[in-house]
């Protein structure tokens, strides 16, 4: 994340960070005015994802880092080890087939967002703007079986809510898709139907809820 205290969005400064929100790097946890809150991920049906600070989670974050910085124009090929080559240029092939450019104010790359209004938080790898259309992007550098593209497409729908009710987006902009990199760098689209991904996290949300509170 940029140091900078806002970010350009559609024409419009937007806070780099949240005020009131805590997000621990080490353990993926929430906090909120200090009250602590679910992460998207948490409250998704089947989470296929290794536990936090495994290897395969670090190697996993180490991708993600990579092609976020070279998104952002910050990445020193010169330095980056052999292996993260293939992941880097498989999203930049995704990107070309999404129709994406990377364009200055038109992106929004590892970002906190918020539900105040059903309390979670999250952070979503990227959000681009395709000028009429805004294309919610979750990159998987894993398995891609069936019940990995649910998992992301439901996934995609708590970080869709969120931006919407944020003011960051709106339903009728709003598109999703999960990218799958292979280490070979070989590319898998996924798209899926935003409203209905929505629905489901928020099923998924109030099934947490009421096995909280019985």
């Amino acid at each position: 994340m940029s140091a900078a205290e806002t970010i350009l969005w559609h024409g419009r400064e937007v806070p780099a960070l949240l005020p009131g929100v805590e997000f621990n790097h080490a353990d993926h946890r929430y906090k909120v005015d200090g009250i602590e809150k679910p992460g998207v991920t948490k409250i998704l049906p089947t989470r296929f994802y290794g536990p936090n600070g495994s290897p395969a989670a670090a190697w996993g974050t180490a991708r993600h880092e990579h092609v976020f910085h070279f998104v952002h124009g910050t990445l020193d090929i010169s330095r980056v080890d052999a292996s993260m080559i293939p992941i880097i240029e498989g999203f930049d092939r995704a990107l070309k087939k999404l129709r994406v450019k990377i364009e200055p104010g038109k992106w929004l790359g590892e970002f906190l967002v918020i539900s105040r209004r059903f309390g979670y938080c999250g952070r979503l790898d990227f959000l681009f703007d395709r000028g009429t259309t805004d294309l919610l992007i979750d990159l998987k550098t894993g398995a891609d079986g069936e019940i990995q593209k649910l998992d992301a497409a439901i996934q995609g729908g708590g970080y869709g809510n969120a931006l919407i009710e944020m003011g960051l987006t709106t339903k009728a902009r709003l598109r999703g898709a999960t990218v799958f990199v292979g280490e070979d760098g070989s590319d898998k689209i996924d798209p899926y139907d935003m409203t209905n991904a929505i629905h489901v996290f928020m099923a998924q949300l109030t099934l947490r809820k009421y096995y909280r509170e019985i």
